[in-house]
């Protein structure tokens, strides 16, 4: 007896791939171990500075999660530079300083990064992104 696995498309594409995979990498709950999670602070410690480095962290792991779902490998130094370099490029297309963020520009901010991930991937994405927006949410609506 002979097994050809060509006809059932083994690569990213395949569903049945993609869950195997995602049960593997992820466990059964589909959520990756170093998924982020928005600190839990009181209100008066929470500042628009933290958020923006929170942000940071946050956009570090989402970008981490789509790299796995893509199959894609990645180092963690180069993927920091490259999350930091974008956020600035997104304050600054926004008009928003990063340097000296308010409660509005960081909105304004998430927003557009919400929008450009949506974009970028599509369905296959949309519950990293969920999980990822609702977390930076809990820490933007502490600010005053």
């Amino acid at each position: 007896m002979e097994f050809n696995l060509k006809p059932l498309g083994v690569d990213r594409y395949n569903p049945y791939f993609s869950i195997i995979r995602r049960y593997i990498l992820w466990g059964k709950a589909g959520i990756s171990m170093s998924r982020y999670k928005a600190p839990d602070l009181p209100a008066e410690k929470v500042t628009p500075e933290l958020v923006r480095d929170e942000l940071l962290k946050c956009f570090e792991s989402a970008n981490r999660e789509f790299l796995e779902i893509l199959g894609q490998p990645y180092q963690d130094e180069v993927l920091r530079q490259q999350v930091r370099q974008f956020l600035e490029g997104v304050f600054k297309q926004c008009g928003v300083s990063i340097e000296k963020p308010t409660k509005e520009g960081l909105l304004t901010a998430i927003e557009a990064c919400k929008a450009n991930a949506e974009k970028m991937m599509g369905e296959e994405g949309a519950a990293v992104i969920r999980h990822h927006y609702e977390e930076m949410m809990k820490l933007v609506n502490k600010l005053r």
